[in-house]
């Protein structure tokens, strides 16, 4: 059985008393060793951990899409077709080379003419691509007539 020191008088008093034999004053726990305490922080930090592990797991895997990148979008043809007002399209096929099905694929083009100079913009999406099926798609609307060539300025899907 050690010995302490009364924090109010100072005298020697073993550390098992309740309170002070000499000045009568009791001793208490320190709040962190009270149930009280210790149940609170339990209540509060096992939440936290849990959410803290999930998390972890979460940005250490892939994020819940099954392995899907936008990498595994293939524009495997286009090309650029005129209308009979002379305006441009791009019409093509895109493959979905993963093993995930996607729910949503967009693609925008850029569209350029003869001297390298961005003249119009045109975009579609499919609402499903299967998993290493082939999306045969139309731009929506028409490019400008002096399109001549085109850049691939998004092509992303969302897993399902």
């Amino acid at each position: 059985m050690a010995l302490i020191n009364c924090p109010e008088c100072g005298n020697s008093i073993s550390e098992k008393a309740v309170s002070c034999p000499y000045c009568g004053i009791r001793r208490t726990k320190p709040f962190y060793k009270r149930w009280w305490f210790r149940l609170l922080a339990f209540v509060i930090l096992a939440p936290v951990i849990v959410l803290s592990l999930l998390v972890g797991i979460f940005l250490f895997t892939d994020g819940g899409t099954g392995g899907f990148s936008n990498e595994d979008l293939e524009i495997v043809s286009y090309r650029i077709l005129e209308t009979n007002s002379g305006e441009k399209v791009v019409k093509g096929e895109i493959r979905n080379n993963s093993d995930v099905n996607l729910d949503l694929v967009i693609l925008t083009v850029s569209g350029y003419d003869k001297d390298g100079k961005q003249v119009d913009d045109a975009s579609t999406h499919c609402g499903y691509l299967g998993a290493g099926e082939t999306w045969a798609f139309q731009t929506v609307g028409t490019m400008d007539k002096d399109v001549v060539t085109i850049k691939v300025t998004t092509l992303q899907g969302r897993p399902e």
